[in-house]
């Protein structure tokens, strides 16, 4: 079975620079990370509300800079997905303790940038995978696949594929470097 990441990871690689040649260029993982947010949060310049009624713009961008009615150039969204990723991979730098692949830090940013910090601070996953038990770790992302909907605990199916995405590619051997 081919690792998904690998198909990211070889895409990514042919638009930029290799982190390891070129310190200044991000890394793999944030690439990766990027291409998924791209995949799954699609691209919208007016802002909605999404499943959950957050209100949402761009590639997934939400905040109090979100208001109804609001649109933006397609630059924008580039770079609201830039400053949201580079946020969240700040995050997993700061709350992971554990030596994790390149591929587990683009799970966890993508994780991160869907849900928040505070999700990934609290989390069982952030624990266990500090504890060492990737296994049990990794399991812990399928939990997350839920919103609350008219004040029901939904399952959407967008966030079980997205959180599918995320064990596999935790998993991936793709990239060996750790960070």
């Amino acid at each position: 079975m081919t690792c998904p990441a690998a198909n990211f990871a070889r895409k990514v690689r042919s638009i930029r620079t290799a982190h390891d040649e070129d310190p200044d260029q991000p890394s793999h993982a944030l690439d990766l990370a990027e291409q998924v947010a791209r995949h799954f949060e699609g691209l919208y310049l007016k802002a909605y509300r999404c499943p959950a009624g957050v209100l949402t713009i761009g590639y997934g961008h939400t905040g109090p800079d979100v208001t109804e009615g609001r649109v933006i150039t397609a630059t924008m969204a580039e770079e609201l997905l830039a400053h949201d990723l580079a946020e969240a991979a700040l995050a997993v730098d700061h709350l992971v303790k554990a030596k994790i692949t390149e591929a587990q830090h683009a799970a966890l940013t993508d994780f991160v940038f869907n849900l928040g910090r505070g999700a990934l601070a609290g989390s069982t996953l952030l624990a266990r995978l500090n504890d060492g038990d990737l296994p049990r770790a990794g399991a812990e992302f399928l939990k997350w696949d839920k919103a609350h909907i008219d004040g029901q605990l939904t399952t959407l199916p967008g966030l079980t594929k997205r959180r599918a995405w995320a064990v596999q590619v935790f998993f991936c051997k793709f990239a060996q470097k750790t960070t």
